[in-house]
């Protein structure tokens, strides 16, 4: 994500090299790169684009497709974080404030998950979500993790059918 950049590693290389630059806009700039990414039930890769603070998809033209520009209440995201497919299709990510671009303010007064529906309807799922650092299916649909990496405490966040998490459970803390 420093330096706009997203890197790749491939079995039996020594080193990880440049993938797609830049990562989090649609040119080059000094604004933070992509963080989360996935891939779609089509195998198309997706991007949590800080820089450019939407969700996107990359094109076979190598250009982004922006999916999700805005919230639920018509305003910019902060800077998505990281993302999740569930099998319906469906995107959930958090959008932590830690990537806006050097000058730019939220223009929300919360971190929440967000759903991003297969008809490119955009819902808040919680409000009450901590700065995360990770957002994940597991394999049981009715589940899904966010986890705070070098934290004290994971919370679990269980869901039903739908996929709405509930949030709150502290699922593992450390002493």
């Amino acid at each position: 994500m420093p330096n706009n950049v997203a890197y790749q590693w491939i079995e039996g290389d020594a080193m990880a090299s440049v993938f797609l630059q830049p990562s989090g806009t649609d040119a080059p700039s000094a604004n933070q790169g992509s963080n989360g990414l996935s891939v779609d039930a089509q195998g198309r890769m997706l991007l949590c684009q800080h820089g450019s603070r939407r969700v996107a998809r990359l094109g076979g033209d190598g250009k982004f497709e922006p999916l999700a520009t805005k919230n639920h209440e018509g305003v910019r995201f902060n800077s998505p974080n990281d993302l999740c497919v569930a099998k319906d299709g469906s995107l959930y990510f958090t959008d932590p404030p830690y990537g806006l671009p050097k000058g730019e303010k939220s223009e929300t007064q919360y971190h929440g998950v967000y759903k991003l529906a297969p008809d490119g309807k955009v819902s808040l799922v919680t409000k009450r979500h901590p700065v995360a650092q990770r957002h994940r299916p597991e394999p049981r649909p009715e589940v899904a993790l966010p986890r705070r990496l070098g934290r004290a405490r994971t919370r679990a966040s269980q869901s039903a059918t739908s996929m709405a998490p509930s949030c709150g459970d502290v699922f593992i803390a450390a002493p």
